[in-house]
């Protein structure tokens, strides 16, 4: 099986790269495409969003789940990665029905702590990168194929392209500021210093599917949501924000920072902004949130420029404050059925789609209800 695997930076798009015999054409500095001016948004009290469906996951004891970290759905399968502690792959119907659950251990056909998972949609494969240094292909319904191990750990990736190729995103655990990515067979190494390096650093980025050849990245720390594309190997500016003097991203801010909670403190009681959090790319609009609450459930359409932030994500569901699923134009949310009767005995449900939801959460033991729902 023929692997790309490429790495990228925390807000730059400026690296030294050495050692390698077959390079990716750098990454270019170009005007971003659009600008997201935060000033100009409007406010909606309406829903974001419209439920489509809901399924229930079958409840056995091989599929108990907690909490849901991503899920994927993809032809007849649903695709489960957990929360911590769990770190479980399960894999579903599309009805719910349970159908396996890739084995723990440390075995080459099993997994010790996934802490991402992709589908290669080109060839049918499930991606799965496990324990930061391992990356693992297995079939759609769950039979170990292949492994490669990395010499540096990962924490996040994504398909791309049409030859099994992946993007992955590292945390930056080193006080030098350290990335290591491959390409082809090739290692190759780019130096960064990120403006913060002060103590809790966890350098999260969030990745989202673009086209089948691009991928969007956002580095936490960073106002600029880049994009990747397969064919020219670049990382480019895509979109920037204008949060006017508000941004929690300013070089200068960063670097008086000592903890992690210095950064965040601005952001919780001063109004400003962290990046983009929780990307979701859909017919040419971009769905994400910041870290406020109040400001959770954005959507920037591209066509017409326009930035729209909702009071609320559905009409008769709790809010959800983590990163929605994808399916076509669908967005796919997880819910916990204590949760669900929480709400439903502050708040009945009046349609019928409300009261079907409503009907499917009679057991708290149960696994969660998914949810697929379209803007409204």
């Amino acid at each position: 099986m023929k692997l790309y695997f490429t790495l990228f930076f925390s807000a730059a798009i400026v690296a030294i790269l050495g050692g390698c015999n077959q390079q990716p054409a750098p990454a270019t500095r170009h005007t971003p495409k659009y600008t997201v001016d935060i000033a100009n948004k409007q406010y909606s009290e309406k829903a974001a969003l419209q439920v489509v469906d809901a399924i229930k996951l079958q409840t056995t004891k091989k599929s108990l789940i907690n909490q849901i970290a991503k899920i994927i759905k993809y032809g007849d399968y649903l695709f489960i990665l957990t929360q911590v502690p769990q770190n479980n792959i399960l894999i579903f119907k599309t009805d719910g029905t349970f159908l396996t659950k890739i084995t723990k251990g440390r075995a080459n056909n099993e997994v010790i702590y996934p802490t991402d998972i992709s589908i290669d949609e080109m060839n049918d494969r499930l991606f799965v990168l496990d324990f930061y240094r391992t990356f693992k292909v297995f079939s759609l319904d769950g039979k170990y194929l292949s492994h490669t191990p990395l010499s540096h750990p990962l924490f996040n990736l994504e398909s791309v392209g049409n030859q099994g190729a992946c993007l992955f995103y590292c945390l930056n655990m080193t006080s030098k500021n350290q990335f290591t990515g491959y390409y082809g067979k090739d290692e190759l190494t780019g130096i960064y210093k990120c403006p913060y390096s002060a103590k809790g650093y966890a350098n999260l980025a969030y990745l989202s599917k673009f086209h089948q050849d691009s991928i969007l990245v956002a580095p936490f720390f960073s106002d600029t949501v880049y994009l990747f594309n397969m064919r020219t190997a670049a990382l480019d500016p895509y979109i920037i924000f204008d949060f006017h003097g508000k941004s929690a991203n300013q070089i200068d801010r960063i670097r008086e920072c000592k903890s992690l909670n210095d950064y965040l403190e601005p952001i919780e009681t001063e109004g400003f902004y962290s990046g983009p959090m929780n990307l979701v790319f859909i017919n040419g609009k971009l769905w994400f949130g910041f870290r406020k609450t109040e400001d959770a459930f954005n959507m920037f359409d591209t066509r017409t420029q326009t930035l729209t932030t909702y009071e609320k994500l559905f009409d008769e569901l709790p809010n959800y404050y983590g990163k929605a699923g994808q399916n076509g134009e669908l967005l796919i949310y997880p819910f916990e059925i204590p949760r669900l009767k929480e709400h439903f005995e502050k708040h009945p449900p009046g349609t019928e789609q409300g009261k079907r939801i409503e009907a499917m959460c009679a057991n708290e033991d149960d696994n969660p209800i998914i949810v697929f729902a379209k803007f409204s």
